[in-house]
């Protein structure tokens, strides 16, 4: 399924221009992270750059988070921390609620993985905050599974399994083979 929606972008993009080539490019980039390492990089700086160009400040939030997810998933924690601050700065401006708590969410992953928990749990609760009333189910999903993964370090178990089981019953729910 994943294929079929980089395919899809991929011609999509092929005659876009401006802010809706920055929004494709940043999809992409979304896509590639954790599949193709180069392949994302290059995509974040076209989106980057043409974002900058224009000054299309949702594309500049955006290419910034996909570029501090891409760092810290690199093992550069402490830039990846940088770049998701300066995108959620950005999304922030424009108030796109949704890329706000991505943002969150990541920097949530980017502290426990730097096992600094008490950040990390800071930033699992905004992310709740702003993506409990979302209608992007899967960041919920995720944001949940996270959650669960930080409660089982604390070893709050109790909590782990209340957070682990809200995420599979969203999966189970959407139907999608790819969570």
């Amino acid at each position: 399924f994943a294929q079929i929606s980089v395919d899809s972008i991929n011609r999509e993009l092929r005659r876009a221009e401006g802010t809706v080539r920055v929004d494709l490019l940043n999809q992409l980039t979304y896509e590639c992270i954790g599949t193709d390492n180069k392949k994302a990089l290059a995509l974040n700086e076209e989106a980057s750059d043409l974002a900058n160009k224009i000054n299309y400040q949702k594309g500049i939030g955006t290419a910034y988070i996909y570029r501090g997810v891409y760092e810290y998933l690199s093992g550069e924690n402490a830039l990846g921390i940088d770049y998701l601050k300066k995108g959620l700065e950005w999304v922030e401006k424009v108030n796109d609620r949704e890329m706000q708590g991505y943002a969150y969410l990541q920097l949530g992953n980017s502290y426990m993985n730097l096992t600094y928990f008490d950040s990390s749990q800071a930033n699992y609760d905004r992310a709740y905050e702003i993506l409990k009333d979302s209608t992007n189910p899967v960041n919920l999903s995720k944001l949940y599974k996270n959650m669960g993964t930080l409660f089982g370090l604390k070893s709050s178990y109790e909590n782990q399994v209340k957070y682990l089981n809200r995420a599979l019953a969203i999966r189970e729910e959407l139907g999608d083979p790819v969570l």
